[in-house]
């Protein structure tokens, strides 16, 4: 009788931990901050005439924060332009002089029909 006990206790536990791992986490880094300091990045490396550069600190930035209007908009004016070949008008695009260190200083938009917020 104990050996039964002790076999089914093994096999509940084997069962459990296989259960257990089969669990997949997923986390996802939004994390505001961060897209706010790609922005500037790409910002600096606009101002320093380094478009693919800054193309990619703003794709980035979008991969923090899907959300964020300000990376989508620099990122969307800077593939058109590259793709047509023309010279980048910097009047188009807002830079952020100096960057900004904290997300709560960055502008926050909420989208009404989920709730959900960008920086």
């Amino acid at each position: 009788m104990k050996k039964k006990i002790v076999i089914l206790f093994i096999l509940l536990s084997t069962l459990g931990l296989i259960l257990f791992k089969s669990e997949k986490s997923y986390s996802v880094d939004i994390s505001k901050e961060q897209c706010i300091q790609m922005i500037s990045f790409g910002d600096d490396a606009l101002l320093g005439k380094d478009y693919v550069t800054a193309k990619n600190y703003y794709k980035r930035a979008i991969q923090y924060d899907p959300w964020n209007i300000s990376a989508w908009e620099k990122y969307d004016i800077l593939v058109q332009v590259m793709t047509e070949g023309k010279e980048i008008d910097l009047s188009k695009i807002k830079i952020i002089k100096g960057g900004i260190s904290s997300a709560e200083a960055a502008p926050v938009i909420e989208d009404e029909a989920t709730g959900l917020q960008g920086c």
